[in-house]
Order: structure tokens, then C-alpha cells, then sequence
């Protein structure tokens, strides 16, 4: 049995040092009394606490560990790979329904992350009932039957949950029968072929391939695979599938490994375009969240300590989710995004506890009856009404609000990693069908027709590694390896679109159309660049053109002031004079009249100086 960790003697003093208005530090005025005193100035302080097993430093550190507190150091380069807190101080409230003291991590004069301590009377004014202790593995009867009432709760309680599976009944091309209790071998069935007219419940399985798979399907031994082999011969996390699986009753899983020919291309193009439809359809999806690989299974050990009585303070982390779910290592992959938001249900094994997310709910073993302040993230994102619009929506095609959530799903992919950034448009294929499904518009290379020209103007917020190989065309932010921002803003006016497209021309590739161009009616402007230091390889001759596609309106018409979004072009290596290539965007806040705008749309034949530039309109064509 572990033992229960020390306190530093910075969280000593916080225990010991007074909860009002006269303690040291910055006074803040705010409903809730509050005062700081700033503790471990610097990062070798908190390193050593942490070093010296002090627990509550050791859980805000955490924080930082996993890349959620950004540093920027004057004078010092910054370290992408592991960044450094600014400040750890302690937080003392008081008033309103009782006092409670914040450990936590500072960037800048804001909070940014931490813990709260608080006495259990605080804790359950604010938070409800205390939350049980956690057993000690996540394969107990306990923890099981936990997950499966959360499992049968949302499965008869919740509606919405189940918008995302077909109407119609639907199977994936092969399963994997488990049998029943005691059988020792498990079986490939190809569905078309085993006579499973009456679809079986299934669970499908999200975890990570690690370096080497063991096992997979291919041409060679699909016969083997459906004469049977021994379950004790598989991966641990396929063994610990089973149990899971056996414990609900179901008899049927879904394994990519095992499931898709892996050696066979057109098996593997056509099984990834139904994604969207193996994990919307799954009874529920299996996370192993914190194994890096298939053998390291869904069951770990707990941290378990000293049987001793209750205390008078709980610790509540305030960003308990995020840690534990969101950061995990398995959701820092690209294939993960599109399977946890797919599924209706999942249900994830950590490393100390089952979490589980569906539609409606978020929960886990420390608070089996929901995390609180936590709402699921797939409601959030609203994709159950997308898969089930109403039919007194009167909405256009992609609204405002399908255009908010396709931003922030787009936004937080282009964060995850992949070991192929060639899967970069294939791992979001199924999220993107969905939308197809809800909205009825044209997917084309990450964008959607009708709202093409606002999507357009994205920008990365973290440069990463230039593409090797051709990833998309050069106007698509699946063209890129970088995580990035879609910079449109709703209308605060009448936004105007400054370009008019003209032609769409792709090229479809594995599924999805990774190739292609776009004709647009403009006029880019040349844009002549002054270098402030040596060049490099820098072209003195290189011409870069600035090409206005979107004007957002602040005081405009009325004072003509506003927003203006630009793409940065320079010509591409075609034969064709009219072909460009997009390498940045940029942004101008001026002025403009309101005739020059309207022109562009009135007269074919416009051709004077507009933003006090002289320029000539065409048709030009950006790959």
C-alpha cells in the first residue's frame, strides 16, 4: 500500500496562514473575497517540491507537464517541446459560501490553472456530494458495473445520444465474434457472408497502434481468422476488450487491426470511408486511454493509499476532465479525434479510473454521477442535431452555428498528430460525412462550397514542420502540418466577400479530394517585401501578391472604417501565367469608400485604384 505524500512547507503555510482580508499579498475586489500570496518564484522551487514528493505540487505541476501553461520568456528561446509556468502562487477566498484556498500555476496576471482545497461543508455547497474513494484497478466488479449503468443510463434516458447511428440497420463488413463466457478462441466474421441478417450490438475499440502490431488481418490468414484463434495469443488491450465486452453482454467487437485488410489498399480506402458509420453505429466505444500501444491494456493500477478517516479538506482540480480524458495520450492522436466524436458512447480506461462521455453526459469514478462543471463536449459540438436536423429548421445550408462548430472540430484536429501526415484529410473523413449528411453541401479538401470564401482565410498558430509530400492544395489547412485558427468572425454587419468563385476542379484521390483548384474573380495586388536582415535564401526577385478576400465591417459604410482579410500568393510553378499558390494570410484594419467595394460585384469592366491600389480584375486559379 503506498503511502500518503508529504506537504511541502509552501503548502504547510497555506493550511496555517489566515483567511481574510489582512492576509499579505494582492487584494482583489470580487464578489467571492480575494487575496494572493505568490510562493515558488521560481521553477527550480516548485521542481524541488515536486521532487520531494510533495503531493498538491506535484498535481500542479502536472499541469504544466502536459503542455496547458504556455511561458514566454524575454530574452530566452522558447522550448515548443516542454514549456515553463511563470509564476506558482496561492489563491485564499472567502465569502459567499465559504472559504477555500487555490493552488495555481500563473501566466501573466491572470489565473491559468490549478487546485482547489476546500472543506468538505464548501465542497459539497458547491459540488454536491462528496465523491466516492476509487478502487484500486479499473478491472473491479465495482468499476464494471459503474461503466455499465452509465451505459444503460444514457442507452434508455438519453435520445439524443443515439441521433448519430443510422436509421436503417447496419453492420460493418467483419466482425469479431468473442463467443460467450469460457470460450477460449475469438473469429473473424465477414457479415455478408455469416448470415447476420438481425445486426448485433457491437463495441468498437479506440487506442493507439504503438510502433510494431503484433497481429493484424491480411490477404494471408483471413481463413485463419475465421477458423478461430486462441484469445490468450492476442494483444493485452484485446484481451481486456473481451472482458469488458463479455461483462456487457455483447458478443461482437470491432478492432481496426483486425478488421480492415491491412495489406490491401482497396479494402483500406474503402473501410476508412465508413468510419463515420462503424463508431455512430458501435453500442459503445472502448477507449484505452492511457496505454501507448496494444500491449498495454485497459486495466492499470490505481495509486492506492493508507486506510485512514476522512479529513476535513478536498482537493478539487479544476481542470479534472481536461487532465484525465482531453490530455490523455490517446487523445493527442489524429485517428482518435474523428472515433471519439463519431461514437455516441465511450467509455475510456485511464490510468486510476473508467470515464465515461456520451452525448449528455460526462462521468467517471470519482464523480459517478457527472463531473461538475463539465459539460460533454459532444454536446457541445451540437453533431447530434446534425445528424438529426428538425424539421422546422429553417436554417440555410451551413449556418452560422454549423460554421462555429465545424471551426472549433477543424481547430482542435489540427492540434492532434499523426504518423503519416498523408491521413491528415482520410483521419477527419468521417466527421466531415457527417456534415455532408446534415447539411447536404460539398465537401472539397477541408472546405465546404458554399461557405468556401470565409474558409479560406485560416492561419496557423503553431508552425510546425514543413509537408514533405503533397498533402492538399495550398488554399486547404489540411495543406499544412501546423495547428491552426479559421480566423472568420459571424457578421457584426454585412461582411463582404471580396472574391467571387467561379470554378471548383478537384481531383478525387483515396477517397477524398486532395487535388485540385479554384478559379476566383479578383485582382491580386503586387506586394514588394523589404528585408530587415541578411536574406538567407531569400529571392530579392520574388513577387508575392496580396489578394483581399473578405472586409468585415467596424464603422464601415458610415465612417469606412474595417477589417480587411488577405491571402499572401506568389506565383506557382505551372506554365499557366493565371496560377498562384497561397503561402500566408494577413489582415489590414483601414479605411475604404463604400463605391470602391460595391464595384467589384457591379461593374465587369471595374478598373481604377481601390484600397490605393491601381488593378485590373480576372479569373486567376489557385492550386
Amino acid at each position: 500500500m503506498a503511502k500518503v505524500t508529504h506537504l511541502c512547507a509552501t503548502c504547510v503555510y497555506a493550511f496555517g496562514h489566515p483567511l481574510d482580508s489582512d492576509s499579505p499579498g494582492e487584494h482583489h475586489s470580487t464578489i467571492l473575497g480575494h487575496c494572493r500570496v505568490d510562493m515558488h518564484s521560481t521553477t527550480e522551487a516548485i521542481q524541488q517540491a515536486v521532487q520531494e514528493g510533495c503531493f498538491i505540487c506535484s498535481e500542479v505541476w502536472k499541469v504544466n507537464e502536459q503542455g496547458l501553461v504556455i511561458r514566454r520568456d524575454n530574452n530566452k528561446a522558447v522550448d515548443h517541446e516542454r514549456h515553463l509556468p511563470a509564476k506558482y502562487a496561492i489563491d485564499y477566498y472567502f465569502g459567499g459560501r465559504g472559504q477555500f484556498i487555490g493552488f495555481c500555476i500563473l501566466d501573466g496576471p491572470g489565473r491559468t490553472s490549478g487546485l482547489d482545497l476546500m472543506t468538505k461543508k464548501v465542497a459539497e455547497s458547491i459540488h454536491g456530494s462528496p465523491w466516492p474513494p476509487l478502487d484500486d484497478r479499473t478491472s473491479s466488479l465495482r468499476s464494471l458495473d459503474q461503466a455499465y449503468g452509465w451505459l444503460t443510463s444514457c442507452c434508455f434516458q438519453h435520445p439524443s445520444c443515439s441521433a448519430l447511428s443510422k436509421s436503417e440497420l447496419w453492420l460493418p463488413t467483419r466482425l469479431l465474434d468473442i463467443g460467450s463466457e469460457g470460450d477460449g478462441l475469438w473469429r473473424l466474421r465477414v457479415v455478408t457472408q455469416d448470415g447476420l441478417h438481425t445486426p448485433p450490438p457491437y463495441i468498437a475499440l479506440s487506442y493507439r497502434w504503438g510502433t510494431e502490431p503484433s497481429i493484424m488481418l491480411l490477404k494471408s490468414n483471413i481463413d485463419e481468422f475465421c477458423r478461430g484463434k486462441y484469445i490468450t495469443d492476442l494483444p493485452q488491450t484485446f484481451q481486456d476488450l473481451i472482458t469488458v465486452a463479455r461483462h456487457f453482454s455483447i458478443r461482437y467487437v470491432w478492432i481496426d487491426a483486425l478488421c480492415i485488410i491491412q495489406d490491401s489498399p482497396q479494402d483500406w480506402v474503402f473501410e476508412s470511408s465508413t468510419m463515420r458509420d462503424v463508431y455512430a453505429n458501435s453500442f459503445c466505444t472502448i477507449a484505452a486511454s492511457a496505454s501507448s500501444g496494444p500491449e498495454g491494456g485497459l486495466f492499470l493500477v490505481s495509486i492506492a493509499f493508507e486506510d485512514k478517516a476522512p479529513e476535513d479538506f478536498y482537493i478539487w482540480d479544476s481542470d479534472y476532465w481536461l487532465r484525465h480524458f482531453d490530455r490523455s495520450e490517446l487523445h493527442t492522436r489524429g485517428w482518435i479525434f474523428q472515433e471519439r466524436f463519431l461514437s455516441p458512447r465511450v467509455l475510456s480506461f485511464g490510468h486510476d479510473q473508467i470515464m465515461w462521455e456520451c452525448m449528455t453526459d460526462s462521468k467517471c469514478e470519482g464523480f459517478p454521477d457527472g463531473v461538475p462543471s463539465q459539460e460533454s463536449d459532444k454536446s457541445y459540438h451540437a453533431l447530434s442535431r446534425l445528424a438529426a436536423p428538425r424539421e422546422d429548421d429553417q436554417e440555410p445550408l451551413f449556418s452560422e452555428r454549423t460554421f462555429q462548430t465545424w471551426k472549433v472540430l477543424v481547430e482542435d484536429y489540427s492540434k492532434r498528430s499523426l504518423t503519416k501526415p498523408t491521413d491528415k484529410l482520410v483521419a477527419f473523413a468521417g466527421i466531415a460525412k457527417l456534415f455532408q449528411e446534415g447539411t447536404g453541401d460539398e465537401y472539397i479538401a477541408g472546405l465546404w462550397k458554399s461557405r468556401l470564401v470565409e474558409m479560406l482565410n485560416w492561419r496557423v498558430t503553431t508552425p510546425g514542420p514543413g509537408a514533405v509530400d503533397y498533402l492538399a492544395p495550398s488554399w486547404s489547412w489540411t495543406s499544412v502540418q501546423s495547428s491552426v485558427t479559421i480566423e472568420y468572425m459571424p457578421a457584426i454587419g454585412d461582411n463582404v466577400k471580396l472574391v467571387s468563385v467561379m470554378a471548383i476542379e478537384t481531383i478525387n484521390r483515396e477517397a477524398d479530394p486532395t487535388v485540385g483548384s479554384i478559379r476566383i474573380r479578383t485582382g491580386p495586388y503586387v506586394a514588394k517585401v523589404y528585408l530587415d536582415t541578411s536574406p538567407g535564401n531569400w529571392d530579392e526577385n520574388r513577387r508575392l501578391f496580396l489578394l483581399p478576400i473578405i472586409l468585415y465591417p467596424l464603422g464601415y459604410p458610415e465612417t469606412g472604417r474595417c477589417l480587411i482579410d488577405y491571402l499572401i500568393l506568389e506565383k506557382h510553378s505551372s506554365v499557366a501565367p493565371d496560377i498562384y499558390q497561397r503561402i500566408e494570410c494577413c489582415q489590414t484594419d483601414q479605411y475604404v469608400k463604400d463605391d470602391d467595394v460595391k464595384a467589384i460585384f457591379e461593374d465587369e469592366d471595374f478598373d481604377q485604384a481601390i484600397f490605393g491600389v491601381k488593378a485590373q480584375f480576372s479569373v486567376i486559379g489557385i492550386v
